[in-house]
C-alpha cells in the first residue's frame, strides 16, 4: 500500500503540472493520455508493480482505494475538458474509453518484451480524431514522440 501510494503521488503531482500548463481542452486530453504513457512511468517494471498492486488489491482495501481514486481523478480530467468540446451525453463514455485504452496498455506492457506506448498512441490519437471531431488534432504533433512535460519546481 506504501508503495501504490508514492507511486500515486508521484504520478498525480506530475499530472497536476501538465494539467495547469494545458492552453486547450484538446491539449489537457491529449497530456493526460500522453502523460500516462511516458517513459517515465510506463515501462515493465512499473506496469508490473501496477498489475501486482491491483492484484492485491481485490484483497487489500487500502490498495483499492487507491485504484479508485486515481481512476475517479483521471476520467474527471478527461470529463472536464471533454465537457467542452462533445455532447454532454457522449462525456463519460468518451471518457470511459480513453481510460480503458490506457488501462489495457499498461496491463498489456507488463507482459511485453517492446514498448507499446507508441502503437496505443496512435490508436487513441485515431480515436480522438473519430470520437471528438472538434479535438484539435495539432496538439498531437507527432505520436513518435511525448509533448515535453512542464517541470516542478522541486
Amino acid at each position: 500500500e506504501g508503495a501504490a501510494r508514492y507511486a500515486n503521488r508521484e504520478f498525480s503531482q506530475a499530472a497536476l503540472l501538465i494539467i495547469k500548463a494545458a492552453k486547450s481542452p484538446s491539449e489537457r486530453i491529449w497530456s493526460i493520455i500522453a502523460l500516462n504513457l511516458d517513459a517515465e512511468f510506463f515501462h515493465r517494471m512499473t506496469t508490473r508493480a501496477y498489475v501486482f498492486a491491483l492484484t492485491f488489491g481485490i484483497r487489500y482495501n487500502g490498495v483499492l482505494r487507491i485504484y479508485d481514486a486515481t481512476h475517479a481523478r483521471t476520467i474527471a480530467n478527461l470529463a472536464f475538458a471533454l465537457r467542452q468540446l462533445v455532447k454532454p451525453e457522449d462525456v463519460r463514455p468518451i471518457a470511459n474509453a480513453i481510460w480503458t485504452m490506457i488501462e489495457g496498455a499498461w496491463l498489456l506492457q507488463a507482459n511485453q518484451d517492446m514498448n507499446i506506448a507508441k502503437p496505443t498512441l496512435r490508436i487513441l490519437a485515431d480515436y480522438l480524431k473519430t470520437a471528438v471531431p472538434s479535438f484539435d488534432s495539432s496538439v498531437i504533433q507527432n505520436t513518435d514522440f511525448f509533448p515535453a512535460r512542464p517541470q516542478s519546481n522541486r
